[in-house]
């Protein structure tokens, strides 16, 4: 493979691990992450990011999401920046450079749709990016050497916030529980 070749599928296993890595610090779902051929792409498959109608369409129909859907489409922009500054010495995306539109498109309808809310998008993916940037590079070398990871894979290679994941869940339990025993004997 072209040492070019290279580059771009580390770049793109970067910024699809991005995605991964910050959809599991949110509490969601990754189904798989896979590389297209040698220099074609990837793509992440959380379900529960579907914001609009047809994501390759730029007039489709805004779905409305949740908050942290705006957080996942950037994080992969955010990844992608940072493997450039630290590995390549490039400090960005070169202008006119854009591999993935898909996500510049929806991260670009979600700032029409409400500027308060990509701003704090985007930050919360800065951060998010940075606190997990070890689990990042775990993941996408992972998928760099083997071409796509199934969501079984991907929960291996990140215990730290399956772990994590975990409790929150135990927590909310616990707090239904206690709220619904509460309801069910009021004088109790």
């Amino acid at each position: 493979m072209p040492k070019l070749q290279r580059a771009y599928r580390l770049e793109t296993a970067y910024h699809e691990g991005s995605h991964v890595v910050v959809a599991y610090s949110l509490d969601m779902e990754c189904h798989g992450i896979e590389l297209f051929g040698e220099d074609g792409g990837g793509r992440s498959v959380i379900p529960s990011t579907v914001m609009f109608s047809n994501d390759d369409d730029p007039t489709s129909e805004f779905l409305g999401h949740k908050p942290e859907n705006a957080v996942v489409s950037y994080a992969g922009r955010v990844g992608h920046t940072k493997f450039l500054r630290e590995y390549t010495g490039r400090p960005k995306v070169r202008p006119g450079e854009n591999h993935f539109s898909s996500d510049v498109v929806q991260f670009s309808k979600v700032v029409k749709e409400d500027k308060k809310l990509a701003q704090w998008a985007k930050c919360e993916a800065v951060r998010l990016v940075g606190e997990n940037w070890d689990l990042i590079t775990v993941v996408a070398r992972e998928l760099y050497r083997k071409g796509s990871l199934d969501r079984w894979q991907i929960e291996k290679l990140i215990p730290r916030l399956m772990k994590a994941k975990a409790a929150r869940l135990k927590e909310r339990l616990a707090a239904a529980t206690a709220s619904a025993s509460a309801a069910a004997c009021p004088n109790a």
